[in-house]
């Protein structure tokens, strides 16, 4: 069985022998995915092989990938990595929806764009000029030196020798051969000039390019997140700092009114002086005049109390006579009540005696048989249905109720 780095690689039949030995590596075209390249990066990174191996199996692959360099290709798939790594933590990247999506995108080799455009555009002007001078005035121009970089060579020295031996054309046509020479030379003049408004134009358009880029754009969301937590905790700060300012102006204000107030009553006070001193000897007067009152009164207290003291001792011994003389009478007539007591409790014991024998009531005529009012109360109760075994107790209920027997 065939090892395989990976999906992709047993897609387009790229076995690890294979990609050892490096030869004879299929030409897939410009079908080159994402998935791929991920895979030939991981397989060259195990195998601990360098950027210039993978630039080489990438080459075989594509032969569009010979126009870029090893460099320009690192860069481009630690991009490549970055984004999957993205992907696979469930973050958003532009323009793809899951790591599948992301896998199957072909990859697209970088190019220098500008020096290319640059040197065709420099070099087919150069041409072309030097093109038209050599046909119309038959000169010699001086060779190109290939020493020299395309980019540098904006302009050409055309020299024209004259010689004198070749001076059989007439005057009107050398002159004729001067002017369109200086037409093409001012028209030489304005390409080179349009080149490089237009050189710089690319530049102009790459580099907003380069700034509108996934990666730059990224950057710059992640910058302006950073900055905008960082405006809103200013605008706390801010915040904070207002209401602690509203706060100290407030004390600041009430602390301005009471060194007023103070100020006032200390003017008052400095200015009325006589006023205090006068209030100060009426207080002192008021306060002899209550002293003196107080010490009156406090001697005019000791001589009631005296007094009273007096005439509550003579209202003791008095009453203690008194008590002596009604200790006798209070005797005498708890003995009385007594005597008396007793003969209540003898009064109802009799009453009691007279009152159980009025209730007692006759069932029975001389101890035999009943009498006729007891019979005729057995009889209406039969008539009201009332059971055999319950007229007796009825009977008693209603005489302990009623009569209370």
């Amino acid at each position: 069985m065939a090892d395989f780095p990976g999906a992709f690689c047993k897609q387009f039949n790229l076995t690890t022998e294979l990609l050892k030995e490096s030869t004879n590596i299929p030409n897939i075209g410009s079908t080159v995915p994402n998935g791929l390249v991920i895979e030939l990066k991981s397989f060259c990174d195990k195998s601990g092989r360098t950027i210039e191996d993978l630039f080489k199996i990438l080459c075989k692959l594509n032969v569009e990938f010979c126009a870029s360099n090893s460099k320009a290709i690192n860069v481009k798939i630690t991009r490549l990595l970055d984004a999957k790594k993205k992907l696979t933590s469930k973050k958003k990247v532009p323009g793809f929806k899951n790591v599948q999506d992301f896998c199957e995108k072909v990859f697209v080799p970088p190019t220098s764009r500008t020096e290319c455009i640059q040197n065709t555009s420099n070099q087919n002007d150069i041409d072309t000029t030097i093109n038209k001078l050599q046909n119309l005035l038959n000169i010699e121009t001086a060779p190109v030196q290939n020493s020299v970089p395309e980019s540098d060579r904006k302009s050409v020295s055309v020299q024209t020798i004259f010689e004198d031996s070749d001076c059989d054309v007439d005057s009107k046509d050398l002159n004729l051969k001067k002017f369109s020479y200086k037409v093409l030379e001012k028209k030489n003049n304005r390409l080179q000039r349009d080149t490089e408004g237009k050189y710089e134009l690319i530049q102009s358009l790459e580099s907003r390019i380069g700034h509108f880029s996934i990666r730059n754009v990224n950057k710059r969301d992640e910058t302006a997140k950073k900055n905008l937590h960082a405006l809103r905790n200013e605008q706390r700060t801010v915040l904070k700092q207002e209401k602690i300012l509203k706060k100290c102006t407030e004390h600041i204000e009430y602390n301005k009114r009471t060194i007023q107030d103070l100020t006032s009553n200390n003017h008052l006070l400095t200015t009325e002086p006589a006023s205090v001193k006068r209030q100060l000897e009426c207080e002192k007067q008021k306060k002899l005049y209550a002293q003196k009152t107080n010490s009156y009164l406090h001697t005019e207290l000791q001589k009631v109390k005296k007094s009273c003291d007096e005439k509550n001792t003579n209202k003791e011994t008095d009453l203690l006579e008194t008590i002596a003389q009604h200790e006798d009478t209070i005797k005498t007539l708890g003995l009385q009540l007594l005597e008396r007591n007793e003969e209540i409790k003898e009064i109802q014991s009799e009453n009691k005696m007279i009152m159980n024998t009025k209730n007692i009531i006759a069932t029975k005529s001389d101890g035999k048989t009943y009498n006729e009012n007891i019979r005729m109360c057995v009889i209406e109760l039969a008539g009201l249905e009332v059971a055999v075994e319950k007229v007796s107790p009825i009977i008693q209920c209603v005489c302990l109720h009623l009569i209370g027997k």
